[in-house]
């Protein structure tokens, strides 16, 4: 069955207040865009199309926000989770499948009008090259909120696949999310990563920065957003070895500051005397 006749049931299966992606309503206005501006149209319908993929992710990511604040036993949210998560009383884990199923929903509805668009703008002007959807910045489309909540959707029994970390294959712990493309890996192996990168790249702020290549999809990335409720994913799933990683964590620490302080005491001008 075509997706134009679906994708409105879809979203309403999906028990949530949030908009659903006006596919009927950009088929039209491409179909009066071509008629009128001809080989101009691109420019004017996605700038439009970007608009409208903007509006609707300002509204997702709010609720996944809010989402994983209460995932995380957030002070902010005492009782007030259900009022604020728009009256839904599921457990966060079907919310966050919710959430997941939406994205999926509105990025299929995405892929199908610019697949719609390159082709009649072929037809109508003849021109051949395909047009993309810029991603960049658009949350349930990549990045690390669409990561946490996909994580959070997952039943216990399949959350073992995702919560290893691609770098030391151990249980994800501490876990940081890239944020140019949206996969996991532990914080620590994040920096390792950094620390022996020779490429570097531009982050957001115009600074130069290391950048790494994703093990994942080797895409560029020079910076990780942390991901505490992947970090509780990964916690249910693999209990025992995350208290493993959790205890060496905290020897090495303790290791750390041993260090640091013998070698204050070691080079105390008073120990130098007495040696």
């Amino acid at each position: 069955m075509k997706f134009g006749k679906t994708y409105e049931t879809a979203y309403r299966d999906t028990g949530l207040a949030l908009p659903a992606f006006p596919y009927r309503g950009l088929k039209k206005q491409l179909k009066n865009l071509l008629e009128s501006d001809g080989a101009n149209a691109h420019v004017r319908f996605f700038q439009h199309l970007t608009a409208v993929a903007r509006g609707l992710d300002a509204k997702w990511r709010r609720a996944a926000s809010r989402l994983l604040l209460a995932a995380r036993g957030d002070a902010r949210l005492p009782a007030l989770v259900a009022r604020l998560l728009r009256g839904d009383q599921r457990p966060v884990q079907s919310h966050a499948a919710a959430l997941a199923a939406w994205a999926g929903l509105t990025r299929e509805a995405l892929r199908k009008i610019v697949k719609k668009f390159n082709k009649r703008y072929a037809e109508c002007c003849g021109v051949t090259s395909v047009a993309t959807f810029p991603a960049c910045g658009i949350g349930f489309i990549a990045g690390d909120v669409r990561t946490q909540i996909e994580a959070l959707s997952l039943a216990r029994e399949d959350a073992e696949d995702t919560v290893g970390c691609p770098v030391c294959l151990e249980v994800l712990f501490r876990p940081v999310v890239l944020r140019d493309c949206g996969h996991a890996m532990c914080r620590q192996c994040f920096g390792e990563l950094q620390r022996a990168s020779t490429a570097s790249r531009r982050d957001a702020l115009g600074r130069m920065v290391p950048a790494v290549a994703c093990p994942m999809c080797r895409s560029p990335a020079c910076s990780a957003a942390a991901a505490p409720a992947l970090g509780l994913v990964a916690k249910e799933a693999r209990n025992n070895s995350f208290k493993r990683r959790q205890e060496a964590a905290r020897e090495e620490s303790e290791r750390k500051i041993e260090m640091k302080h013998s070698n204050r005491v070691r080079n105390h001008p008073m120990a130098l005397m007495l040696a």
